[in-house]
């Protein structure tokens, strides 16, 4: 199965990953996202996203980079209110810090 990971996170060049909302015509359309990296010490304009992450067994489906990603229900409801952000999810934007890509 395809990752949404491409690449792994420089630590020395301290990166990070954001978090693009793409815009939508409701709030019932299907999320929609991509998932860039950039510098933390570059002027990027982002959103932190700070929320109660829920159980990780409940999930919904969002779209991340083309591909499926199920998100806690938690991060759905939060991401259907705040669309066309670049934000910094903690499920996304850190984890696999220092996981290599497969």
């Amino acid at each position: 199965m395809a990752s949404i990971y491409t690449t792994s996170l420089d630590t020395f060049r301290k990166e990070i990953r954001l978090l693009e909302l793409l815009p939508a015509n409701s709030l019932e359309e299907p999320i929609q996202c991509r998932l860039y990296t950039t510098q933390l010490l570059m002027d990027t304009e982002h959103t932190a996203l700070s929320y109660v992450w829920g159980d990780p067994k409940i999930t919904s489906p969002i779209t991340v980079k083309g591909l499926p990603f199920q998100a806690t229900q938690n991060l759905c409801a939060a991401l259907r209110r705040i669309r066309s952000k670049s934000i910094l999810p903690d499920t996304l934007g850190r984890c696999n810090l220092h996981q290599p890509v497969r």
